[in-house]
């Protein structure tokens, strides 16, 4: 499971998104997550164990990628998080930026 941070659209139709993953991993870094609420986590259709958005490991792919499955009914999003959620990750998002590392295959 991720979060879709940012959409773009190839003037040939190419969708690229950039998403942050969601794990139960306990943090490492806990200046780098985000804890879901169990309230969050049920909205979102996620299992009872903890999770946390993970803001300092976001990944590029075409959409959709090969590990992206449609939900129950047919829809690609469970949901959106709450704002103040969001506004968080932005945050821990905008500091992680400055001292992220770009990835190549």
């Amino acid at each position: 499971m991720f979060v879709v941070l940012a959409v773009s659209r190839e003037a040939n139709g190419e969708v690229t998104v950039t998403v942050a993953p969601i794990t139960h991993a306990a943090p490492k870094n806990p200046a780098g997550m985000i804890k879901l609420t169990p309230a969050t986590q049920r909205r979102l259709g996620l299992d009872a164990d903890q999770c946390w958005v993970v803001a300092t490991e976001v990944n590029e792919f075409k959409w959709p990628g090969p590990d992206v499955v449609v939900t129950p009914d047919g829809r690609y999003a469970y949901g959106e998080l709450p704002e103040v959620v969001f506004l968080e990750l932005r945050k821990k998002l905008l500091k992680a930026s400055a001292s992220r590392v770009q990835r190549t295959k």
